[in-house]
């Protein structure tokens, strides 16, 4: 048997019909993690690197909005328009969240965006800022 379907098909022209039916079409939507590449991630005080044998890039601390720790990684989302979240498995997530954290409020581009790091800085008297001038003591010539 086949199945009814209410269709209604109406001559608007010469070869042109309009055509009503009952078809509906739904959205599938799932959520997978892709594997990308195996390499290493290394942290220094300005940026986050990645080096592997397909995909090498770099993200500046100022551009991330958020850390995220996981079991056995890392999870970062940058600040981008289309940016999607990355993971990154290192074997000890608490490890690599923290030195990831730390190194990041240590970043002279923390004062630029201190809520991506999850603590905003002490505000008051007894926050020094840093500066580029070094203080020396005066160094006198003995005669």
């Amino acid at each position: 048997m086949r199945p009814l379907r209410e269709v209604c098909s109406v001559r608007i022209a010469r070869g042109l019909y309009y055509r009503t039916g009952a078809f509906k079409g739904e959205r599938v939507q799932s959520t997978e993690t892709v594997y990308a590449d195996t390499g290493l991630l290394g942290a220094t005080t300005e940026h986050l690197y990645f080096a592997g044998p397909n995909k090498g890039f770099r993200i500046r601390y100022d551009r991330i909005v958020a850390f995220e720790p996981y079991s056995d990684g890392i999870g970062v989302q940058r600040d981008a328009a289309s940016a999607r979240p990355q993971r990154f498995m290192t074997g000890d997530g608490w490890f690599a969240y923290n030195l990831v954290v730390n190194l990041a409020r240590c970043s002279p581009d923390f004062s630029r965006r201190p809520h991506a790091y999850g603590r905003r800085p002490m505000v008051g008297s007894n926050r020094r800022e840093p500066s580029s001038r070094v203080e020396r003591p005066a160094i006198r010539a003995r005669t």
